[in-house]
């Protein structure tokens, strides 16, 4: 079964922007792609960077649920069990899996898709659109079991729909569904994931856009829709394809 990995990434405190833009975007996704050509069962990965306002130095999408993140990785891979596999690859260990380019207190999940609608006039692989990941919280009253978080998730699908079907400056509407292991510990022993928190999350959703203004216009106006009574974790920017075309 396919499998999202969503991973928060932190700039390192002592770094200027530029420099981590430059080896996130530019050195570590090189490394990757690098690995991907003797992992195949790395099928997607895309950077998606917070957009940051010039004059006030905060994100533009969300500022009050991005919590500190300056951009999130998304890669997609054909199974669990592969991405723990790839850890010992000798290609990864070499290279991506010692290149420490951001701060190691990451968080995110791994989840699997459960529902999404796509305008026919999404561009597959294009690196020009904005992603709006939210990340919903386990534990919250309705939504303490897979069956109640499922059920939720489909109450909230045709409003997803409704926002891609009526609104061009509206890509792609996806859900997921949290799969990530139960504890996590040992599929991340021995790498830089180990200090990260991994199982704070029940489910995902996703609006891809034309552009940052349409996204910002758009989270504005859906944003109780969006918080549903509770406080998400949401990162919002440009996304880079780094290979695949999802």
């Amino acid at each position: 079964m396919p499998i999202t990995w969503f991973i928060t990434v932190g700039k390192i405190e002592a770094w200027s922007h530029e420099k981590f833009i430059h080896e996130y975007q530019d050195v570590h996704a090189k490394m990757t792609s690098s690995v991907a050509h003797h992992v195949p069962d790395i099928h997607d990965y895309a950077q998606v960077v917070v957009d940051y306002d010039p004059k006030t130095g905060v994100p533009m999408q969300n500022p009050d649920d991005n919590e500190g993140w300056h951009a999130l990785t998304v890669h997609i891979w054909s199974s669990i069990q592969a991405l723990y596999t790839s850890f010992a690859d000798p290609g990864y260990k070499a290279s991506a899996g010692k290149h420490i380019f951001c701060r190691l207190d990451q968080k995110g999940c791994l989840a699997k898709v459960t529902g999404e609608e796509v305008s026919p006039a999404l561009k597959p692989g294009s690196s020009s659109y904005v992603r709006s990941v939210i990340f919903h919280r386990k534990g919250t009253e309705g939504r303490k079991t897979e069956t109640e978080v499922q059920g939720w998730l489909q109450g909230r699908f045709a409003t997803g729909q409704k926002a891609v079907t009526m609104n061009a400056g509206v890509l792609r509407y996806r859900q997921w569904l949290d799969r990530t292991p139960t504890p996590i510990g040992p599929y991340f022993e021995g790498t830089q994931f180990n200090g990260g928190s991994w199982e704070e999350f029940c489910a995902v959703e996703e609006f891809v856009f034309t552009d940052s203004a349409e996204a910002t216009r758009f989270l504005a106006e859906n944003r109780e829709w969006i918080r549903d009574g509770k406080k998400p974790l949401i990162i919002a920017g440009p996304a880079k394809k780094v290979l695949g075309t999802d």
